[in-house]
């Protein structure tokens, strides 16, 4: 209960956080904070390619999980401040790429970041591969709550979107000591595993990771390239922000379900793998379809979240949530996939739909605008979903769950439905979003998708006593 408050906490706090930057920075100022955090995300992805990105599966799955976690704390440690130079010696020249000068400061400041992010995520894996899952749910909830408080005083103070950078280094700083402190493992000073077997076990990992993340987050920079408008660009940024939020409360899943595949495939449990690899898709195709109903509540949900000025991203919106539908899908199948261990076969398709996708929104945006980039995000969401999802199957040599995807479409389309009836209401949007989620659920359980047996009412009914 403890553990999932926590998620809950964090959530909350990056939900306030968006809200309060949306309001307090302008649209100019966030679009071009968002678009600096994007861009070092994707430095951070390439730092899990330099170490490889199979952590939980390495230490959680091998009998040497220990060395293998100390040196990839050495890899991304080296690759972290490697990245950061590049990236604060070239922010003048990707400022000048983008066609936006007020990129290239927040770029620096998020430079000097990167290896204390990256070292952060790494803690973070192990305290998860170690199985101290609310350790590191508090980890995470420490962070966000750091990077709210500081980006307010920060703002506040008149240092407005360069606060906003500052806070996120110095959550990240805070969570590298927290989850250093619980992991009890050192980056110097014990016994590592070569770089050499390191690399061969997890460099198709990293690989796909960093193709995975340049896939499902390039709209932003596509928008601002293509379209060159600072307000546009804060717009999209805001209602992508949203959608990341969605998103946010289904990622703390995926390193725990891949810690329990990764130890079952270790003790050749395969019963239980498959038992859990079916539940976790079965979940991530129920809240998929709960986020694409309340689409229907974009406008409204914009407007509540980020202000007033957002209430016109409401279609724009609608369908970047049903994108992070797709995506959980795709989360998903990755999580299947790394537990199982890559392919080559794998990354190549990732990389074609990157190509694609540039094709496509160069096409699509500057004809289109953020509605058509939104779009195209739909396609690739979509299209990484299948990818993922067929390859995680077929390593695991498992099946999909069809009856849950025809309950939860039916699920769906009747929830969609009857939102478009309570939207008449003109109740709050969190009154609304409560009902249909509420319609939605009890439509699961008529639909025996979501079966509470005795056994389970009798648990909750217990703890509710002991309370």
């Amino acid at each position: 209960m403890v553990q999932i408050l926590a998620r809950i906490g964090a959530l909350l706090c990056g939900l306030a956080l968006m809200g309060y930057l949306t309001r307090n920075l302008g649209l100019g100022d966030y679009g071009r904070y968002a678009l600096a955090v994007v861009l070092a995300n994707w430095v951070g992805t390439l730092i899990t390619l330099a170490s490889g990105g199979a952590l939980i599966r390495l230490v959680a799955g091998h009998a040497r999980g220990e060395k293998f976690a100390v040196a990839i704390l050495q890899l991304v440690g080296m690759a972290g401040l490697g990245a950061a130079a590049l990236v604060f010696l070239g922010a003048e020249w990707i400022a000048g790429a983008m066609n936006s000068p007020g990129l290239a400061p927040l770029l620096k400041i998020l430079a000097l970041g990167l290896p204390i992010g990256g070292l952060a995520g790494v803690q973070i894996g192990i305290l998860t591969a170690q199985g101290k899952f609310l350790k590191s749910a508090l980890v995470v909830l420490a962070g966000w709550l750091l990077q709210l408080v500081a980006a307010v005083v920060l703002v506040e103070a008149g240092m407005a979107a360069w606060g906003a950078a500052w806070a996120v280094v110095a959550a990240s700083l805070v969570q590298l000591a927290i989850a250093r402190w619980m992991s009890g493992v050192a980056m110097f000073g014990r016994e590592r595993a070569a770089f050499s077997e390191l690399w061969k076990q997890s460099r198709l990992f990293g690989a796909a990771q960093v193709a995975l993340g340049i896939c499902q987050t390039m709209d932003l920079p596509a928008v601002k390239y293509f379209l060159g408008l600072p307000s546009a660009t804060g717009l999209y940024a805001g209602a992508q922000n949203i959608g990341f939020a969605g998103l946010m409360l289904f990622q703390p899943v995926n390193p725990i379900v891949q810690q329990s595949l990764s130890r079952s495939r270790f003790k050749e449990n395969h019963a239980e793998a498959e038992l859990v690899a079916r539940t976790f898709l079965r979940a991530a195709l129920i809240y998929g379809g709960v986020l694409a109903a309340l689409s229907v509540f974009s406008g409204d949900i914009a407007a509540f979240l980020l202000g007033a000025k957002f209430r016109e991203t409401g279609p724009v919106l609608a369908l970047l949530l049903v994108a992070v539908a797709f995506r959980i899908q795709a989360l998903a199948g990755r999580t299947l996939l790394s537990a199982a261990g890559e392919k080559a076969s794998i990354v190549w398709p990732l990389i074609g739909l990157i190509v694609a996708g540039l094709i496509a929104y160069a096409w699509v945006v500057p004809k289109s605008g953020i509605l058509g980039a939104a779009a195209v995000t739909v396609a690739l969401s979509l299209a990484t979903a299948l990818l993922s999802v067929r390859d995680g199957l077929r390593l695991l040599e498992i099946r999909y769950p069809w009856p849950t995807f025809g309950r939860v479409l039916v699920a769906m389309a009747a929830t969609v439905a009857s939102c478009l009836w309570i939207r008449t209401l003109g109740q709050h949007v969190l009154v609304e979003l409560s009902l249909a989620t509420s319609f939605y659920g009890i439509l699961l359980i008529l639909l025996r998708e979501i079966r509470p047996t005795k056994r389970h009412l009798s648990l909750v009914f217990r703890k509710i006593e002991l309370r």
